[in-house]
């Protein structure tokens, strides 16, 4: 892959081929959201590498490349990145996808903004199976902060709806979210 591919992109592609391999792929307006400015088209760009296949207008990209590409990119750019892809996938309302993958770079601020984001509409728009996915994911250290407490708190509503310890959780998570001053997680 080194010969063959890699050494024949030029920086540009090698950013656009990290980020997609970080976000896990996507469509083509996903990725050009992650990538951000860049004079490469990803769709292009893709299309043309091994290793990458395109389904129904997604492209799915073979873990290898994340090992092959490595840190091209630094840290922090790598990081807006996949913030960038996350919330774009908040806004389709792929929560679940966007909640993963803030797991997958331990990126827990990102992650509580994903939690919040899929109860907007005064409901949890994922599966009960998916937020007992996402507690079981979530840091010992995490489960007191205000996303911590609403994420228990609401796979407590799906578990015992009614009992003292959820109302207690929700409380709590909606007096940590008032004292952060934020009104969303409210």
């Amino acid at each position: 892959v080194f010969e063959a591919v890699l050494d024949h992109l030029d920086n540009e592609e090698r950013k656009v081929l990290a980020v997609a391999a970080a976000i896990g792929g996507g469509d083509a307006e996903l990725l050009t959201t992650a990538v951000g400015e860049s004079d490469v088209d990803p769709a292009a760009l893709l299309s043309r590498l091994p290793l990458i296949t395109a389904s129904d207008g997604e492209f799915i990209i073979h873990d290898l490349w994340r090992r092959v590409i490595g840190d091209t990119i630094g840290g922090q750019d790598l990081h807006r990145a996949v913030a960038r892809g996350v919330d774009a996938l908040v806004e389709r309302d792929q929560f679940d996808r966007a909640f993963r993958l803030c797991v997958d770079r331990g990126d827990w601020e990102h992650a509580a903004s994903v939690l919040t984001s899929c109860c907007r509409h005064g409901h949890v728009e994922v599966p009960p199976g998916v937020l007992a996915e996402w507690l079981g994911a979530l840091p010992a250290d995490r489960r007191e902060e205000p996303d911590g407490l609403l994420l228990r708190g609401l796979v407590g509503r799906v578990n015992d709806p009614f009992g003292e310890e959820t109302a207690h959780l929700l409380e709590r998570a909606v007096d940590a979210y008032r004292a952060t001053g934020n009104v969303a997680g409210e």
